[in-house]
């Protein structure tokens, strides 16, 4: 039986020094200015829910970044694909579990401002590319 061995090299560069860092903190901004616009807008409630609404977006995108940039280097091509594949599917298993959280905890929940806020910033980290520019 022939193994595989993997020769993984952790990444030395702390988290603020990557470019993917960026865009994390425009969606931590882009979640407190809509939750404060909705709280401004149309209440406590609303702000609260636009807050939880960025948060499901920014939590499973920190779990992503943190799991797929801890490699680096051309050995280290399998345990990065190995991180990206895993850190995705967490990343979809979180924001479920969030959503399921908040349904099931939340009440009353305004389900229109926390689906736009969740919109909002889930559209800021598509176009995280122009940010990291």
């Amino acid at each position: 039986m022939v193994e595989l061995e993997i020769m993984a090299f952790r990444h030395k560069v702390l988290l603020y020094q990557l470019p993917v860092f960026k865009i994390l903190v425009v969606q931590l901004l882009v979640t407190i200015c809509i939750a404060v616009v909705w709280l401004l807008a149309k209440g406590l409630n609303a702000g609260f829910c636009g807050l939880l609404g960025g948060l499901i977006v920014l939590i499973p995108n920190s779990y992503l970044v943190l799991k797929t940039f801890r490699y680096f280097g051309a050995q280290s091509a399998v345990a990065i694909t190995l991180a990206l594949w895993t850190g995705e599917i967490g990343k979809y298993i979180l924001t479920a579990v969030l959503f399921v959280l908040v349904f099931l905890i939340i009440k009353p929940l305004d389900i229109m401002v926390l689906f736009t806020s969740y919109f909002l910033v889930l559209l800021t980290s598509s176009l995280g590319l122009i940010l990291v520019r």
